[in-house]
């Protein structure tokens, strides 16, 4: 994981620590002055000028002190150990630096697949129960839609079980009701004057009006307590008074009809058979007419149970 740079310092055998090269004693630089002698001498006055250049040479500059040769390689030598040195250092405290950069990186990618491998068991677990409630869901919706298409085809059934059953009956109890019907039309005479031969009217008509003088006492009564009694008494007082006046109108109905009976009474003697027979055949019809609103009653609440 580390990468080590070399530190590029040159070779050593490079470098010139030698003293530079003398010029020999006897090799001395031609003089300035020289050169204008001659071209003086040809020139006349200027060459004279040039001429006395020439006789005085340059002071010669004192040379360097030799150095020492083994003490300048020494020198390069601990600069290059000192740098060798630091290059090491520094590379050793990069190296541990990555080292414990590369070891957090390594346990936080752990810790990062660990949880990514709890993450993803969850969601494998998920999707497992995922899977089995719908699953579950898709059997109860399909229980449910099997329950109702059988209920709605057993209602279709009894539907139309009953509704033809009670097509038929109806169309019998019309066929009865218009037989009935004229059969009452013909003998109405005979059961009104039936109704008329009624015995103990005149003894009806006696409880009456004794029924008429306990209630009008009774009524009398509530009525002086009235005073000291409370709203419970004026109602049940309306209510005697009220059936004080069916009463009346009752008795009155009796008399009227008690007169008409004594009246039509020799005529009825003579058909008190028949009229038993027409009262039993009324009585027959009434009672199947009862049972039949009891049956329709009984399929309308079980078809409305049914439909809820």
């Amino acid at each position: 994981m580390t990468q080590e740079r070399d530190v590029k310092l040159g070779d050593i055998d490079d470098v010139n620590v030698d003293e530079p090269r003398r010029r020999p004693a006897g090799e001395d630089r031609p003089a300035r002055g020289g050169g204008g002698g001659g071209t003086g001498g040809n020139g006349g006055g200027r060459g004279g000028n040039g001429g006395g250049r020439g006789e005085r040479p340059a002071p010669r500059r004192a040379p360097p002190p030799r150095r020492d040769e083994g003490g300048g390689s020494g020198g390069w030598i601990i600069l290059t150990l000192v740098l060798a040195v630091a290059l090491a250092v520094a590379c050793t405290y990069f190296y541990r630096e990555i080292s414990s950069l590369q070891g957090q990186m390594e346990s936080r990618m752990g810790l990062s697949s660990e949880q990514l491998e709890n993450l993803q068991a969850r969601l494998s677990a998920t999707d497992e129960s995922l899977d089995q409630s719908s699953g579950k869901l898709r059997g109860t919706l399909s229980e449910h839609s099997k329950a109702i298409d059988t209920n709605s085809a057993e209602i279709r059934k009894l539907w139309d079980v009953s509704n033809k059953r009670n097509k038929d009956w109806i169309e019998e109890n019309q066929k009865n009701l218009a037989s009935v019907q004229k059969s009452l039309k013909d003998n109405e005479s005979a059961t009104a004057a039936l109704k008329k031969t009624v015995d103990g009217y005149d003894q009806s008509i006696k409880q009456a009006r004794d029924q008429i003088a306990d209630l009008q006492k009774k009524v009398d009564s509530a009525v002086k307590a009235v005073n000291d009694a409370n709203g419970q008494w004026r109602t049940q007082i309306s209510q005697l008074e009220t059936q004080v006046d069916v009463v009346v109108d009752t008795v009155k109905q009796l008399e009227q009809q008690n007169q008409a009976q004594k009246q039509a009474l020799a005529k009825l003697q003579g058909n008190q058979a028949g009229a038993d027979q027409l009262n039993q055949r009324l009585s027959n019809i009434e009672d199947a007419i009862k049972a039949f609103d009891q049956y329709r009653l009984q399929v309308n609440n079980r078809l409305d149970r049914i439909e809820q």
